[in-house]
């Protein structure tokens, strides 16, 4: 009798046993979420966007912002730039809109008001106390970002603040319509040129709330921007337009070197593709650039040719927001993929999460925080 419950109990175990393999040969192992021999079960596969994203954050939260949100624009020891750009701010703030960051967003916003204005009014390009002129790009950038604030979280300071910043800069660089790229309020004169980048419509727009003559100044600007490229083919811009004697302009370097900088292009191409403006051109000729390999920094726009074959991450982060701009999603997630491919990986460096030269230590703020920009918009993809 014993051996027959014995045999019993065997012959169970050895049924359930190949049951068990054979139902792990038709489903489980094909599943690896459910194979019980992987160790990490995730629901979801991971957004390398957002893991790149907290690790250049928490860079630029260390090595770059001060305790009273200061932003140095280059980390090098002894021979960086411990001053802080308007430019950086903006882009602060902005990037503290995507991530839902206020506390950040206060942080860069009660800087900008304790050390970057000047009678209440200006917005200092530079920290530095001898800075007397601003810079229009930036001015728009902040105006814009706190117009947003005040739409995302409600706090009329930020409405009220963008409304005087916003009067000031029609009062003081606008004529006839024009809008001018810096007041100089030392000398109480604005410039007469208009880098074409400058000109960002979609803040522009927001602004007609306050004064419907910004609709004016936006055509007008549009007018500029849209017959400034080199040749109607071209992808490239001119960098200026002088009011006074009605010509475009291109890059200082256009002189010595016969190259441009991609920078100015791509910002240009941003404002008129947030305004929905055709830019296909650039698309088209971005598209053939990355199929060959890379993206440069500096360009010969007569040949369409890389003038210094010298990548940039601020480059690759500034077409990848445009190309997202303009509906071309896998572009973009190329370009960003190769902007990454510039991060300090290194656990132990210093500069882990950074976007920079290691060897020599220079950081620049522009370069990691337009990385953080285009990443953040990438994440929440």
């Amino acid at each position: 009798m014993k051996r027959v419950i014995t045999y019993i109990i065997v012959s169970a175990f050895v049924g359930y046993f190949v049951f068990y393999i054979l139902l792990y040969n038709a489903f489980i192992k094909d599943t690896p979420a459910l194979s019980v021999f992987n160790e990490t079960v995730q629901e979801f596969p991971t957004n390398k966007y957002k893991i790149a994203e907290e690790k250049v954050f928490k860079f630029i939260d260390k090595k770059l912002i001060g305790e009273n949100g200061e932003v140095y624009s280059n980390t090098k020891t002894g021979k960086g730039n411990k001053d802080t750009l308007s430019e950086s701010i903006g882009l602060l703030m902005n990037y503290s809109l995507i991530s839902d960051r206020k506390e950040l967003f206060n942080k860069e916003f009660a800087y900008l008001q304790k050390n970057m204005l000047v009678k209440e009014k200006y917005i200092k390009w530079e920290s530095r106390d001898e800075i007397t002129c601003n810079s229009l790009i930036d001015d728009l950038r902040i105006i814009r970002a706190l117009l947003e604030a005040y739409d995302k979280w409600s706090d009329e300071v930020y409405f009220n603040s963008a409304g005087f910043l916003q009067e000031s800069v029609y009062k003081s660089q606008v004529s006839s319509g024009k809008l001018y790229e810096l007041y100089d309020w030392k000398y109480n004169a604005a410039r007469n040129v208009i880098p074409l980048s400058y000109s960002d419509f979609y803040s522009l727009g927001k602004l007609q709330s306050f004064n419907e003559n910004w609709r004016i100044v936006a055509e007008n600007a549009l007018r500029v921007v849209k017959n400034g490229l080199f040749k109607k083919t071209s992808p490239f811009y001119y960098k200026y337009y002088n009011y006074e004697n009605e010509s475009y302009k291109a890059d200082e370097e256009m002189n010595n070197n016969n190259e441009i900088c991609l920078t100015y292009t791509l910002y240009t191409a941003l404002h008129l593709a947030e305004s929905n403006e055709n830019t296909d051109s650039l698309t088209s000729w971005i598209k053939k650039e990355i199929k060959k390999g890379r993206l440069y920094a500096w360009y010969n726009p007569n040949t369409l040719k890389p003038s210094r074959k010298m990548e940039s991450t601020a480059v690759y982060a500034l077409s990848a927001l445009y190309a997202d701009k303009v509906g071309e999603k896998e572009l973009a997630k190329d370009l960003v993929d190769k902007m990454m491919k510039f991060m300090v990986k290194n656990k132990k460096s210093p500069y882990y999460g950074g976007y920079g030269d290691e060897k020599t230590g220079n950081f620049y703020s522009f370069d990691n925080l337009t990385a953080l920009w285009a990443l953040s918009v990438m994440a929440e993809k």
